[in-house]
């Protein structure tokens, strides 16, 4: 055999040997890569589960919440919106702060109740109900107009949702600036 192409012989199946090694290391750093990224998206995928479902609670204990005063006169809510609040909160393992405030615009009195829900982390759920003493004028709310006017009642729940505020002092001053 000429010794010049053995030489190139050996030299092709070192360049081979020695391209295999780098195609492992390659592949081994490309799969440790794929490891690592997947570990992540489902570490991932669980906190986001974790916090749609605190996000949830906060929502539903919020909806029960007014659905729980509902059915109460204006007087009534300002006596046991605060009780109804806590107890649908510690039920929902939820923070609740729950105001009601006296409204009067001209000839209209009423109360406007805000709740705010919190899951305890930065999720706020904030849900408002206003409740009417007094028609507006030209409207007797459906009641004779001979009745009492605490027994007249319309209701305009709305709702908001503020996943923004990150920490305790943040939704204290949130609430806050809503007073």
């Amino acid at each position: 055999m000429n010794p010049d192409l053995k030489s190139k012989c050996v030299r092709r199946a070192r360049a081979v040997h020695g391209s295999v090694i780098v195609e492992a290391v390659l592949a081994a750093a490309m799969l440790a890569t794929a490891g690592v990224a997947l570990a992540k998206l489902s570490r991932g995928s669980v906190d986001l589960g974790r916090q749609s479902d605190r996000q949830l609670a906060a929502t539903l204990a919020a909806d029960n919440f007014l659905t729980r005063i509902r059915p109460l006169l204006a007087d009534e809510v300002r006596e046991e919106a605060e009780a109804a609040g806590q107890s649908v909160a510690s039920n929902a393992g939820c923070i609740a702060r729950v105001s009601v405030d006296d409204f009067e615009d001209g000839d209209i009195h009423g109360v406007h109740v805000i709740a705010e829900f919190s899951a305890g982390d930065g999720t706020l759920v904030r849900r408002h109900d206003w409740r009417l003493e007094t028609p507006p004028a030209g409207n007797d709310g459906g009641k004779n107009a001979g009745e009492e006017a605490d027994e007249k009642l319309v209701e305009a729940p709305t709702d908001e949702s503020d996943e923004g505020a990150a920490d305790a002092g943040e939704q204290k001053d949130a609430l806050e600036d809503t007073e």
